[in-house]
């Protein structure tokens, strides 16, 4: 018969295990081979829905999605706050239709993005985050869970490889650090970028969080990326004061040896 200290200790042992599983699986390195005859891929990117806020920008984000579907820019990406969250700062309550977990996970359930076949690759935020912080879940798996088109990448870092079908690899840091935006809008982007040891940078760093739109085109051979937001400027970012850029990102990459083609085009909306 099993000792209660025993069965603590399982119980422990159960958890840490459960823990290590959690952390492996959402900072693992996504790979998606691109069903291309040549070498040229096309994705899309965005940030920052905050479902469950009264400022969310629902019909905005599906149009650009479908848009982004329609003209075969696949996988789309998302680099967090998902969900609006709860308790961030004092009043976020009184800037919220739906209130707690239950209900903007619902609500995100009903109105995010349906579409076809692209698929949406998504890390955590703060915002999605808080949730964790106060009841202890997985956020990203229990939307991704909801909605099997979502798939969680990560917890605000997250890497998804894009390879062709001739076997060349075009590698997406998805980020949402933390801080406030900066006078400079490109002050954030270099100061990330300026952190990656060499041989460990992505070949694109994707932000979220401070919902700007950016294009860095080459930073310490970083292509930087402010993906926008698709949340309209709250009562608290008027306060701090910063601006809302609303819309996401259209990239084609023709890779190459040694030279990689570039075209990008932000999707904004008003």
């Amino acid at each position: 018969m099993e000792t209660k200290l025993e069965k603590n200790l399982q119980k422990t042992v159960s958890e840490l295990k459960e823990t290590i599983r959690r952390y492996e699986q959402s900072n693992r390195r996504k790979n998606i081979v691109i069903p291309t005859s040549g070498d040229t891929i096309r994705f899309a990117c965005f940030s920052d829905p905050h479902y469950g806020s009264l400022y969310e920008r629902v019909s905005d984000l599906n149009a650009f999605c479908q848009r982004a579907e329609k003209e075969e820019y696949n996988p789309i990406l998302c680099a967090g706050d998902v969900l609006d969250g709860w308790r961030l700062y004092k009043g976020q309550e009184f800037e919220q239709h739906k209130r707690g977990f239950k209900e903007q996970s619902k609500h995100f359930e009903q109105v995010a993005p349906k579409l076809s076949y692209a698929e949406i690759n998504f890390i955590t935020g703060n915002h999605d985050e808080s949730f964790s912080k106060l009841i202890g879940m997985d956020v990203g798996q229990e939307l991704s869970a909801k909605k099997p088109d979502w798939k969680y990448v990560g917890n605000c870092y997250g890497e998804v490889t894009l390879t062709t079908r001739s076997k060349r690899d075009f590698v997406i840091a998805l980020m949402h650090p933390g801080g406030g935006t900066a006078y400079a809008v490109s002050y954030k982007t270099q100061k990330i970028i300026e952190q990656w040891e060499g041989g460990r940078k992505p070949n694109m760093m994707v932000l979220g969080h401070f919902h700007k739109s950016e294009l860095l085109p080459m930073y310490r051979n970083v292509i930087g990326v402010q993906a926008g937001c698709f949340q309209s400027q709250t009562p608290f970012m008027a306060r701090l004061p910063s601006a809302a850029h609303v819309g996401g990102w259209f990239f084609e990459v023709k890779l190459g040896k040694g030279c990689n083609r570039i075209k990008s085009e932000f999707v904004a909306f008003y």
